[in-house]
């Protein structure tokens, strides 16, 4: 059930050049929910419900001077491979703190996103 609370991020317009493929590349790897939206485009669900989108094929890739979007994994390692495997490109493969480890990512549309894991995981 999705929490409609005040100020959470909730959808996200994902530029694409194959929304099908894009919609494999996170479904493979991060367990998302694709489905059919309200104009028939494909769109998402995040592995908890909680946040939702869909893919555009009329906008360009966010690079590496714009906004970043990290998603929470369960195992760094194994996300990277997850990653790779799947066509992507993991840029810094470990940054990390006392209490977190994180990696940055390009997908398969050159978009830049992040992999975020808390190190009690």
């Amino acid at each position: 059930m999705a929490d409609f609370q005040h100020g959470k991020i909730c959808y996200l317009f994902m530029p694409s050049h194959d929304p099908t493929a894009s919609g494999a590349f996170y479904r493979d790897v991060f367990s998302w929910t694709l489905r059919t939206n309200d104009e028939g485009g494909l769109s998402f669900d995040d592995s908890t419900g909680q946040v939702s989108g869909t893919w555009v094929t009329d906008r360009e890739a966010a690079s590496n001077n714009s906004l970043e979007v990290h998603i929470m994994v369960d195992d760094l390692g194994s996300t990277v491979k997850a990653i790779r495997d799947a066509g992507g490109h993991v840029d810094d493969a470990d940054i990390h703190t006392e209490s977190e480890r994180f990696a940055v990512f390009t997908d398969i549309d050159g978009n830049r996103l992040g992999i975020y894991q808390n190190r009690e995981n």
